[in-house]
């Protein structure tokens, strides 16, 4: 069991009745493709592990400039092979590619406060407040409509109803599944094909 935790980098998946056996079937097909044996990112003194992934399948991380070259390690049958990439010049204020880190925080933000559990009627009024503010962050920001952006944005008012209800009548198992939920779909921050087409639930009536 710990050897599978280990090699599945943390990444799990909750999904609703009726939905497992399409679930499944995705697992499945991603199983018999090609794929790599791990990824190691490192970047100053930033180390990210990221799990198997199929070629061509994108992942986004947000990672601190602590360092001048991007080192990335990928595990494959035959042995890891090591890439150096030089980073580029900084953009500038206002940049396209500002704007994109921009939102990647502001997305990161979001995946943090999902995985938030209430544990009284004040914090859950709180955290109301709080994904109902990031949600109209993400809205107003210039690359707004984006698949990730539009994901996040529904599963913020999806929390943020959530939330509402245990301000009301706290519940402290509803608060748990809320949690696991959102820890959930945050794992699939840095899979924008997957996040695009995940589904929020809100699970505070089950």
């Amino acid at each position: 069991m710990a050897r599978m935790a280990r090699e599945g980098g943390g990444v799990h998946r909750y999904v609703a009745e009726g939905e497992l056996l399409a679930a499944l079937l995705a697992e499945l097909a991603f199983l018999k493709a090609p794929a790599n044996l791990g990824v190691q990112v490192r970047l100053g003194g930033t180390e990210v592990h990221l799990a198997p992934f199929a070629p061509e399948e994108e992942r986004i991380l947000l990672l601190p400039v602590e360092a001048q070259v991007l080192e990335v390690e990928e595990g494959l049958p035959g042995g890891a092979v090591l890439y150096r990439l030089p980073l580029p010049e900084p953009a500038p204020e206002g940049s396209e590619a500002w704007r994109e880190v921009e939102l990647e925080a502001l997305l990161w933000e979001a995946g943090r406060l999902l995985e938030r559990e209430a544990a009284s009627e004040e914090e859950a009024k709180v955290l109301a407040e709080e994904a109902g503010a990031l949600s109209a962050s993400l809205r107003a920001h210039p690359l707004g409509e984006s698949e990730r952006a539009l994901a996040l944005v529904q599963a913020l008012e999806a929390f943020k109803g959530a939330m509402e209800r245990l301000a009301t009548f706290y519940d402290a198992l509803a608060s748990d599944r809320v949690a696991r939920e959102g820890a959930a779909f945050a794992t699939q921050l840095s899979f924008p094909l997957r996040l695009s087409r995940m589904k929020y639930r809100d699970r505070t009536g089950e």
